[in-house]
């Protein structure tokens, strides 16, 4: 009889997978309604929100996601694959999404801002050929 653990340590990569797709679906649903959220952005003014941009909830918040859409993908990345070179670019990637989430809070950068977009086309296809690299590895 299998236990727990066992079922567990011998489907990793199944589990990552399924964690992948999770993240991709919300990424690949960002790209398509991206237009409309950003022309509702552009009709909202800073003094209609009900909370500080700027506070340091938000931004723990923002940590918060962005540790679990993107971060932790990039730390599995490296962990499972290992090359140096995708390590190199997965550093490039933290630190841009990191710059992203500590200085694009306001209301007023994010309107202007497109480091939020390409973020997220540059996810979609570093997990779209993460989960290629997984199915080939099984």
């Amino acid at each position: 009889m299998f236990t727990i653990r066992e079922i567990i340590n011998n489907n990793e990569e199944i589990y990552i997978i399924i964690y992948c797709f999770m993240i991709l679906w919300l990424n690949i649903d960002y790209l398509r309604v991206h237009k409309s959220v950003k022309k509702d952005l552009a009709n909202i003014s800073e003094d209609e929100l009900i909370i500080n941009t700027n506070s340091i909830s938000v931004l723990f918040i923002g940590i918060l996601f962005n540790l679990f859409r993107r971060w932790f993908i990039y730390l599995l990345a490296i962990l499972v694959i290992g090359n140096i070179i995708l390590s190199i670019i997965t550093i490039i990637m933290f630190v841009v999404s990191l710059y992203h989430v500590l200085f694009n809070s306001s209301l007023e950068s994010v309107k202007k801002s497109k480091i939020g977009l390409y973020i997220i086309i540059i996810d979609v296809l570093f997990i779209s050929g993460f989960v290629i690299y997984l199915f080939l590895s099984i």
